[in-house]
């Protein structure tokens, strides 16, 4: 029955994409927090309200910060997102080395629509034999 033998591939594929997305899902799910604490450094924290394009330009400030030529404590970069009015600072407390990479803490102060009153959160980056800064905790 050379008609049938398609249908059957056909549903053994779906079965096999089936498992795929399970498989996926799986570890997508003990993945997440990592992937979205480099995403959004407030995850598992007390949030302070901010858009994804805040976020982004937090993440802007703390580049300009982690990246400084000549980068000291007290170094500081502010960013401001106009149309939401939030707006913040980030700042290096403390640079320091651990497991042979550069780390910074660092401090940053927000201010955003749904918490008027400054939020202060401390986070810390550590540059990975890439370059790259990651958030260490």
């Amino acid at each position: 029955m050379p008609g049938r033998r398609p249908t059957l591939e056909k549903r053994q594929g779906r079965v096999g994409l089936g498992r795929y997305w399970v498989f996926a899902a799986v570890a997508f799910t003990l993945m997440a927090p990592q992937a979205q604490a480099q995403i959004n450094p407030f995850v598992g924290r007390s949030e302070p309200g901010l858009s994804s394009h805040d976020l982004d330009l937090m993440m802007g400030s703390v580049n300009r910060v982690n990246l400084a030529p000549h980068v000291a404590v007290g170094t500081t970069a502010a960013w401001s997102n106009p149309k939401t009015g939030d707006h913040g600072t980030s700042t290096v407390e403390r640079i320091f080395h651990e497991h042979g990479r550069t780390c910074h803490l660092l401090r940053h102060d927000i201010v955003s629509r749904e918490e008027p009153q400054p939020q202060r959160y401390y986070l810390t980056w550590c540059q990975t034999p890439d370059g790259a800064w990651k958030i260490l905790r």
